[in-house]
């Protein structure tokens, strides 16, 4: 069990602890293994979303990979403005989580809707 190793931040704040628990459970269920596959035994940041779908993370992985912080901040703004008001919301949490966790240097991203994970890497 590596219960110091990770820290989980939930992007959606209108959830109920109750709720907020059980998809914690699902994304370290999802997440767990691949830390311990990777062999990553420092602290792992654990980003949890509940309304954002896994095609949307992997934009933001792609233009992670292709231009840094300027491709995360340009992928999100692309999606802050559509969709529904929870959607909206749970990205502009998610620009500013991602901003403060920028130290990290990568984070797991969870998403409830699909249940798929991904590594998210952040440019210092």
């Amino acid at each position: 069990d590596c219960k110091g190793h990770y820290v989980v931040h939930h992007t959606d704040e209108r959830l109920s602890e109750k709720k907020r628990d059980k998809l914690q459970d699902a994304a370290l269920r999802r997440i767990l293994p691949t830390i311990r596959s990777l062999g990553m035994s420092s602290s792992v940041d654990i980003v949890v979303c509940s309304n954002l779908n896994f095609r949307e993370l992997q934009e933001l992985q792609e233009a992670s990979q292709a231009r840094g912080s300027a491709g995360i901040k340009a992928a999100i703004n692309k999606h802050k403005d559509k969709g529904h008001q929870a959607h909206q919301n749970e990205f502009a949490v998610l620009e500013d989580l991602l901003g403060n966790l920028r130290s990290a240097g990568a984070v797991f991203v969870y998403t409830q809707k699909e249940d798929m994970c991904l590594l998210l890497p952040l440019a210092q």
